[in-house]
């Protein structure tokens, strides 16, 4: 079996590389069939340009995927174009915890997860459905997880409508998706696939670790001069001293008119996003990946593929499959091999892909398009392409977490306290809020299914949980209006917050001026005191757990599935928990450090982001690896727009302070200067 470790250097890695004997065969357990009689011609009814259909039958060949069965020989079909479907596969970046427990009920889905973690050497479907998000952020472990459930996505789709599969004609896969959509034309062996996925993202994440650097979605003005801005971030990495060969900054993704993804080193990056609007930018928003993929900062990477991609079978697709490189059809093994490898240092051309695939005559039928894999952001993007080709589409499942179903015996029960459920606002792995009428009163209900969660969420969190909602009681908490149990459900219910969460103002309004920053603080800040002063630490403080009213004039806290509270003999020098709790981007460095630590004063920390990203509209810390990421928090490396008063840069430096010791409390911020400070919007400062 191909296991592989990112070694000291790069040639260590490729000696490994050799050393082993490969054996790619067919996994029984999902009976692969290599009998190329098994694979009938599929035959398709094709439409010109000409007004009315021609007579004459175009074949093409049906998919020979080692995930689909054979139907028989003999049996053969005649599709109209309106009749076909293309399946498109996602790359890195749209993972999410709980993907793929819509689909796991799926016969072969838990067959194909097996084999994965027979491969892998861990368990792939626990880490896809349960995190944390911070593991499955990592390129090594992330690539694998969104090859995997991409592939479920179309044993979902095949035991729902078969023929939806069996009339696929084209596939294109965005970065990592590229192989999962050779596998799925039947070019390369689940096998062969997986292990090359699981070897493509150790390289990369070594690549990764070598050199500081990132990846932003870009938005441009129609004048924007994209060259020359990259060019002006690699002179300033320049001059800040960085090697010339890792001064890299470039496109790295064609996404769609206006819209493009650069890459390159973090100094780069930030100078772009400081920069940016003289060159015509719009905005950037950072993605959740490790590395500049796509540049010739994944070198090292690129060497590691290409010898592994020499070892395995790979034979011509059994439907077009398009390649990233170079926007065109694959045409011979050699060149798979060829353009696989160069597609990890080279942009990936999905603009263009979408043009090749969909651009044809008004009066051509499109075909139904398919996003088999998490997320959809292949289909969001086909929208701005070709907006007629993304009305016959489906995300089929996989971007849907599965809603909780009640019962009829459920609903009853519910009625008889004064309950109606309405319409689901939001899912996971195994909870699920609607939308309610309790007791005549609009509220959230959060269902929490029993079955589904770990025996330490039951025995330790969801008490705590509990415990905390019903203790606790503020004006700027979000209020526990009753919480019982119904046969293995629990039912949590809670004021409606119609506002969304502080993400969804940022997105409408971009950074706060420091006086409707102040407003909110107030009020999310007292309620985080109030809490503190009773011994309770939040222990998940980020923008998505402050909720607005419908009005956006009232900032709750919410989410206690981490609260604890911490007693007085806790409270004077003992830190008090081991549990790592909260996002990486929020938690305090001394979270991170994996050792014991005080909540409360990790809060306060986490309050500090909280303020930077309101008012600047971005992470003081970007970086995606924990061990940078800790560097970057005790060399306090975060920088204030121009703009942002003196009183609030100091506010925010005693919130970052990496010494949690001589960090400022919640009553000591309350009392800072700031909130006594009154201007006008104006003259507060938006970000560049």
């Amino acid at each position: 079996m191909l296991t592989t470790t990112p070694g000291k250097n790069i040639l260590s890695h490729l000696k490994y590389l050799k050393q082993f004997q490969l054996k790619w065969n067919a996994l029984s357990i999902l009976n692969f069939s290599n009998d190329a009689s098994a694979s009938p011609d599929l035959e398709i009814t094709g439409v010109t340009k000409q007004s009315k259909p021609p007579s004459r039958v175009v074949k093409s060949r049906k998919v020979k995927s080692a995930l689909i069965d054979r139907l028989p020989a003999k049996l053969k079909f005649k599709v109209n174009p309106k009749d076909t479907t293309v399946m498109l596969f996602p790359g890195q970046g749209s993972q999410f915890v709980g993907m793929g427990a819509a689909i796991f009920d799926v016969p072969n889905v838990e067959k194909l997860f097996t084999a994965a973690k027979s491969i892998l050497g861990y368990d792939l479907l626990k880490l896809c459905l349960n995190g944390p998000i911070e593991t499955l952020n990592r390129t090594e472990f992330s690539q694998p997880a969104i090859f995997t459930t991409s592939l479920a996505a179309i044993e979902s789709l095949r035991s729902v409508n078969p023929n939806e599969v069996e009339h696929c004609v084209a596939a294109a896969g965005f970065s990592i998706g590229e192989i999962t959509a050779l596998v799925f034309a039947g070019s390369i062996s689940f096998e062969d696939g997986l292990r090359l996925v699981k070897l493509r993202a150790e390289s990369m994440q070594y690549a990764s670790e070598m050199v500081p650097s990132a990846m932003a979605t870009t938005f441009f003005h129609a004048d924007a001069n994209i060259n020359l801005a990259c060019q002006a971030a690699r002179e300033w990495c320049k001059r800040l001293k960085i090697s010339e060969e890792h001064s890299v900054c470039s496109i790295a993704n064609y996404l769609f008119p206006h819209c493009k993804v650069i890459a390159g080193h973090e100094e780069a990056i930030k100078f772009l996003e400081i920069n940016g609007k003289d060159f015509g930018f719009k905005k950037m928003r950072r993605l959740p990946v490790s590395g500049a993929f796509h540049t010739s900062l994944m070198l090292p990477a690129k060497k590691v593929l290409e010898e592994a991609l020499k070892q395995i079978h790979i034979d011509i697709p059994l439907i077009p499959v398009y390649s990233n490189y170079d926007g065109t059809i694959y045409r011979t093994e050699d060149e798979i091999r060829t353009k696989l490898t160069e597609q990890v240092c080279k942009p990936v051309r999905w603009e263009q892909i979408l043009h090749q695939v969909y651009d044809r005559s008004s009066d051509t039928p499109f075909p139904r398009t398919y996003e088999c894999g998490p997320g959809t952001a292949l289909l969001s993007t086909l929208s701005m392409v070709n907006r007629a080709a993304r009305q016959h589409s489906s995300d089929h499942l996989m971007s849907k977490k599965e809603k909780i179903k009640l019962s009829a015996h459920d609903v009853k029960l519910l009625e008889k306290k004064g309950v109606y459920m309405q319409e689901p606002l939001n899912s996971g792995s195994f909870a699920c809020v609607y939308r309610a009428t309790f007791n005549d009163r609009q509220v959230a209900a959060k269902v929490i299914d029993l079955e589904k969660t770990s025996d330490d969420y039951r025995i330790k969190f969801l008490p705590r949980e509990i415990y905390t909602m019903k203790k606790l009681k503020h004006k700027y908490l979000i209020e526990i209006l009753d919480i019982f149990v119904v046969g293995n459900r629990v039912f949590v219910f809670m004021e409606l917050a119609e506002g969304g969460d502080f993400l969804d103002l940022l997105r409408a309004t971009k950074a706060l001026p420091e006086s409707r920053a102040r407003y909110f603080y107030r009020q999310f800040g007292d309620a985080l005191r109030y809490m503190h002063s009773l011994g309770f630490a939040h222990r998940d403080i980020k923008c998505e757990n402050i909720l607005l009213n419908k009005a956006r004039t009232e900032a709750k806290l919410t989410d206690f599935g981490f609260t604890r509270s911490v007693n007085e003999k806790q409270t004077g020098n003992q830190m008090l928990s081991e549990t790592y709790c909260g996002s990486a981007a929020y938690v305090a460095p001394e979270v991170l450090k994996a050792q014991p630590y005080n909540a409360i004063e990790s809060d306060v920390w986490s309050m500090g982001v909280v303020l930077y990203v309101l008012v600047q509209n971005r992470l003081p810390f970007g970086d995606r690896d924990t061990k940078k990421l800790l560097a970057s928090q005790l060399e306090r490396k975060y920088k204030f727009i121009k703009n942002i008063s003196k009183q609030l840069r100091d506010l925010i430096e005693q919130h970052l302070d990496p010494n949690p010791t001589t960090r400022a409390s919640m009553s000591t911020v309350l009392a800072h200067e700031w909130f006594e400070i009154e201007q006008s919007d104006s003259k507060e400062s938006q970000c560049e």
